[in-house]
């Protein structure tokens, strides 16, 4: 059923997430988006330990800034390990925790040539933009089998002799200039087929707003609204 709902919708969710955690101040609150985050990760199938190491530097990095807080959060490591700086601390954290969870909710579950066909036939994004970045997509893992093809016929024209410093840097000059010239195609081929002039096109899968998307969206926002009314407290945006 989630794979089903219209990636806009799945990204506005996330965003209202992100906005949520930032205006929920009570350690409670932010406990209960992240755990409603992890739900829905674990639905769609993307708490996996795949899924996790992908995420490990951004939790790192929320373990840093707690422990930062925790022991320089008044200013003064002479009162470090104070209980507001503990509470500080934990809030930032939870804050990471959660935009990390959205984040893996959302890449690791959305086709991108999908989301971007969305954006066009929903939000009129260009189309000339659009497909641009579905090219550039597309680009990624040609360019690392141009990589690799590069090094093979350079370690064969070696014949086994160790490369000189000049010939290590010089390697990516040959990557660049296939590059260039497959990225010089695109756009003709993207110029001789309009891509600028016309707005209105015709698109081989349609990828309309459907009821479900609405459902879908309306108990998100709820369960959102729940959780403010229940975590926004009497905070304050220190450490922001």
């Amino acid at each position: 059923m989630f794979k089903e709902i219209n990636p806009i919708i799945k990204l506005i969710c996330n965003l209202l997430g992100v906005i949520l955690s930032f205006m929920v101040f009570t350690v409670g609150g932010l406990f209960l988006i992240l755990g409603f985050t992890l739900i829905v990760a674990m639905i769609e199938g993307n708490l996996t330990k795949k899924s996790l190491l992908k995420v490990s530097p951004l939790l790192l990095f929320g373990v840093g800034v707690f422990i930062t807080n925790l022991l320089w959060g008044s200013g003064n490591f002479s009162d470090s390990f104070s209980y507001d700086n503990f509470i500080l601390g934990l809030k930032l954290f939870l804050r990471i925790v959660i935009i990390g969870s959205l984040a893996m909710s959302f890449l690791f579950n959305i086709d991108p040539n999908r989301m971007l066909m969305s954006l066009m036939q929903n939000l009129k994004l260009n189309p000339g933009l659009a497909y641009g970045v579905m090219v550039a997509f597309r680009f990624f893992p040609m360019m690392e089998n141009d990589m690799n093809m590069i090094k093979h016929a350079r370690n064969i024209r070696l014949g086994g002799r160790k490369k000189t410093f000049k010939e290590k840097i010089s390697l990516p000059i040959p990557l660049l200039a296939t590059n260039i010239r497959r990225a010089e195609r695109v756009a003709i081929a993207m110029e001789g087929r309009g891509f600028d002039r016309f707005n209105k096109r015709t698109h081989y899968k349609n990828i309309p707003l459907k009821l479900i998307d609405a459902i879908y969206l309306m108990a998100i926002s709820s369960i959102f609204i729940v959780v403010y009314f229940y975590g926004h407290g009497n905070g304050n945006w220190l450490g922001y």
